[in-house]
């Protein structure tokens, strides 16, 4: 058995704000660098991350603290928002423009020059990449996979069977999944078969100590 530990970043300045980070490549902030801090707390194996910076900042702090080195992985990646990267929801839907990208976005396809992913492609990435990791560490006892908000949530629609726009947080299927959460799955594989099950989804016991 396999122990998959997904963790979100820490907070960046785009968290903060609210704005859409996707694909932006935006940095941790000082309260997001002590946040990844607190995370070292727990014992891990082997470290898989988003490439990202706002990832990579997160799993690198907590590489030093255990000397375990950070692997970078783009299949771990948000969602790409294209068009709607670095606006707040209230820019999106207060503009006509946005707000038909965002809804092309979820009914499929992508609005005209939008660079992004629809949520459905988002939601297969991450099905793919769960499939990589149970195919390729069947071997290790614990890993963790620095990651972000959106991608944790499309895990967590694969596994319950959600359809990729179905808004799990808003109807209380999944809790939030604040910066630095944990959310822990476990995977048996067997004959080429893999079964997941997930023990918790978003826990901040790490940050609820010192906040």
């Amino acid at each position: 058995m396999v122990e998959v530990w997904l963790i979100r970043h820490g907070v960046t300045a785009w968290n903060v704000d609210r704005r859409w980070q996707g694909h932006s490549d935006i940095p941790l902030n000082k309260e997001g660098r002590q946040q990844a801090a607190n995370v070292a707390a727990h014992m891990l194996r082997r470290q898989l991350c988003s490439d990202l910076s706002r990832a990579r900042g997160t799993a690198e702090s907590v590489g030093k603290m255990l000397s375990l080195p950070v692997e970078l992985d783009a299949r771990f990646r948000e969602e790409h928002y294209g068009l709607l990267e670095g606006h707040t929801t209230d820019e999106i839907l207060n503009c006509p423009i946005l707000a038909a990208v965002h809804q092309a976005r979820s009914e499929g396809p992508l609005a005209p020059n939008d660079p992004g992913e629809s949520r459905q492609e988002g939601l297969d990435r991450a099905a793919l990449a769960l499939q990589f990791i149970a195919e390729t560490f069947h071997h290790a006892k614990r890993i963790a996979v620095f990651t972000h908000g959106g991608f944790i949530l499309n895990c967590f629609r694969h596994l319950g069977g959600y359809p990729a726009a179905y808004p799990v947080v808003k109807e209380n299927k999944c809790p939030k999944i604040a910066n630095t959460s944990i959310s822990i799955l476990k995977v048996e594989s067997a004959n080429d078969s893999h079964v997941w099950t997930a023990e918790q989804w978003g826990s901040t016991p790490h940050r609820q100590s010192r906040e």
